[in-house]
């Protein structure tokens, strides 16, 4: 069976049963051990990130929502790739190449792009520069 037809709790080896014993409080995260990787959303990768759990997939799901909206965000616009700033994305080998290609796509769209202040261009350009760094 391939990573796409397996859901989270079958991809990282772990027992639904066990994981109401550890995080009991956590319905979320009971919740998205049964999805597969696909029909995961965007607020369930925002808290994935937030909480360094399954962060290859959250990563790997990142990447899909960014090349087609560089400025999603659950709470605000660019807060996905603000939330990736936060990751050490170099350890994650699987993933690093394809987030470098469509960061660099970005930051290509990101000059042209209109924005309402200089103050949110330079700060999503931070955001997307430190991301980039965490890729060396």
């Amino acid at each position: 069976m391939s990573n796409d037809e397996k859901i989270i709790s079958d991809i990282y080896g772990i027992s639904i049963e066990v994981a109401k014993n550890i995080c009991p409080t956590e319905e979320w995260y009971i919740n998205l051990l049964k999805k597969k990787p696909e029909d995961i959303n965007m607020c369930e990768i925002t808290k994935m990130l937030i909480h360094n759990t399954f962060l290859e997939t959250a990563i790997e799901m990142a990447i899909k929502i960014l090349e087609d909206d560089y400025m999603a965000g659950e709470f605000y616009d660019g807060h996905l790739l603000k939330l990736l700033s936060n990751v050490e994305l170099g350890k994650y080998n699987s993933q690093v190449d394809n987030l470098r290609t469509t960061m660099n796509k970005i930051k290509k769209i990101v000059k042209e792009d209109d924005w309402d202040t200089e103050e949110d261009y330079n700060e999503y350009v931070n955001n997307l520069n430190k991301s980039l760094e965490l890729l060396k």
